[in-house]
């Protein structure tokens, strides 16, 4: 909402109003980093959910640690993927990525983006099986290539395709999922995207590598979802 920081700044002048019940107050927004962009957003602080994860993964908290972390992450991922607050100097980004893949990578078939600030962008290449997503997660530094739901099968995959990775490639998890990873340059999506094109383009790179590696490993790869996944008929298609 665009008088978010307004209405908050508003109630607490009130509650600090003389004979009110505070001396002061401050203004504070926690949310993703795909939704600030690192803005203020007009308030007094920001605290990402990145940094209160990686505080709660520090701590030893036992189960709460772990239950705690994962509902961050969930949040995360779902701002990510969905769009944050649209801020416009990462709209502007989003745009110049877009014409940079329709030119030099059309083949990955980036869609044209909409108004939205996340840190994620997804590929969507011809013959990319459907249990499959390639993704450049931007502001993390790295591409997935990413088994959807199968972090369970993190190890399996890395022993079913160990030998098959190119030397830059590595397993890993990334939520609830398994992905095939290229470590990249991260972005920093409010600073000017010509100064980060060549970046860019490694990932752009990376991305086209997964997916040649996905449909030259396209036979084990439906075999190993099959066998994950036997209920599934629409493994493949």
């Amino acid at each position: 909402m665009p008088d978010q920081a307004a209405r908050y700044h508003e109630r607490g002048r009130s509650y600090t109003k003389p004979g009110g019940p505070f001396s002061q107050y401050v203004a504070v927004l926690t949310a993703p980093f795909s939704y600030t962009g690192g803005s203020d957003c007009g308030f007094d602080r920001t605290i990402s959910h990145e940094v209160i994860r990686d505080w709660f993964a520090s701590q030893e908290l036992g189960a709460r640690r772990e239950w705690k972390v994962a509902l961050l992450v969930a949040a995360i991922e779902f701002a990510d993927e969905h769009g944050g607050g649209g801020v416009p100097p990462i709209n502007d980004f989003w745009r110049q990525y877009w014409l940079l893949a329709k030119g030099k990578a059309p083949d990955l078939r980036m869609r044209e983006p909409g108004p939205r600030a996340g840190g994620f962008l997804y590929f969507h290449p011809e013959g990319l099986l459907s249990h499959l997503k390639l993704v450049h997660r931007l502001t993390r530094g790295r591409v997935d290539l990413q088994f959807s739901s199968m972090a369970g099968s993190r190890s399996r995959i890395e022993t079913q395709f160990g030998s098959l990775l190119r030397s830059n490639m590595h397993v890993a998890r990334a939520g609830k999922s398994a992905v095939v990873q290229i470590s990249v340059p991260p972005l920093d999506l409010m600073l000017d995207f010509s100064d980060q094109e060549s970046s860019v383009l490694k990932g752009l790179m990376a991305a086209w590598a997964l997916w040649e590696w996905s449909l030259q490993n396209r036979l084990q790869i439906l075999d190993f979802l099959r066998a994950s996944m036997p209920g599934s008929a629409a493994v493949g298609q």
